[in-house]
């Protein structure tokens, strides 16, 4: 199968062992070539892919493992281009559906209010935060945030109450550190029906334009609450024009479906309880 997926750091020849499920799946298709993560995290593409067996000329290789930064992925496929062979996300798909403004006007519809303050402008938030009036916000940057310390650095009560507010905002930024990916991202907090204490959430993976079925990405129990139509993911994935990406998706609680974040599809991780065949078939299908 047309797979590229990340080697065990320092055995080249071994799938890393968080992927070896799907790696055992893609395999059954047909031979999977591996590469060097963190080499290429570390922007050496060609050293990535120093013991990998590349399939000949001509053919398209979806990358499927761990997140890699926009620019490692311009470098893969470069290296790729070299040797006649196509990333079927490329650099400027994955920019799109990896960092937050790529897809934030199209899928502004079904999504929670948000202004972005570039690195470079940081000096524009206390006026970002006070165009929120006194509203709820949660911080992250393009690509993350720090949900895991709700209070210290990810919400904030009240943007009216500047000071605090930049408190969460330096915190976050302060955490984030070399990591910091883009900028700030202010987005209006939205209640959202929750269960054992944490709001539901659905994923779908959109694979050449086609949203496949959502699935919980936590493997609470079945429940009646309603999950988002077809006709509302096909309309939403319409917006975006990527090979390979996905929608997060919750369920506020005035009864909207609104979506969290999008992603791009090859580094989007499947929960356990989820059989991602399906996804990858459907990969393989595009890659042909």
């Amino acid at each position: 199968m047309p797979l590229l997926m990340p080697c065990e750091p320092g055995l080249p020849r071994r799938i890393d062992q968080a992927w070896a499920r799907e790696h055992a799946i893609a395999a059954a298709a047909g031979p999977v070539p591996l590469l060097d993560h963190d080499r290429l995290q570390a922007g050496d593409a060609a050293g990535a892919l120093a013991w990998t067996a590349l399939p000949p000329a001509g053919a398209v290789l979806a990358y499927r493992g761990w997140m890699v930064r926009p620019q490692g992925i311009a470098l893969l496929a470069d290296a790729l281009r070299q040797r006649g062979l196509r990333l079927l996300t490329g650099p400027d798909d994955y920019r799109m559906c990896h960092l937050l403004p790529g897809t934030l006007d199209a899928l502004a519809p079904w999504s929670a209010r948000t202004v972005l303050v570039p690195v470079g402008e940081l000096d524009r938030l206390a006026d970002a935060l006070a165009g929120f009036g006194n509203r709820a916000l949660v911080v992250k940057d393009w690509v993350k945030s720090q949900a895991g310390l709700w209070a210290e650095a990810c919400f904030i009560p009240d943007a009216a109450d500047t000071a605090a507010a930049l408190r969460v905002v330096n915190r976050f930024m302060e955490l984030q550190g070399a990591d910091l990916e883009g900028g700030i991202a202010l987005r209006e907090w939205t209640p959202l029906v929750q269960a054992a204490g944490r709001a539901v959430e659905w994923r779908c993976f959109v694979v050449g334009g086609t949203p496949l079925p959502p699935f919980r990405r936590d493997d609470g129990p079945l429940d009646d609450l309603p999950v988002p139509g077809s006709e509302l993911l096909l309309t939403a994935a319409s917006t975006v024009p990527c090979p390979f990406w996905t929608m997060d998706w919750a369920l506020h609680e005035d009864g909207r479906h609104m979506i969290l974040e999008a992603g791009d599809g090859g580094v989007s991780a499947v929960p356990d309880h989820v059989d991602p065949a399906s996804i990858l078939r459907a990969v393989l299908k595009l890659t042909l």
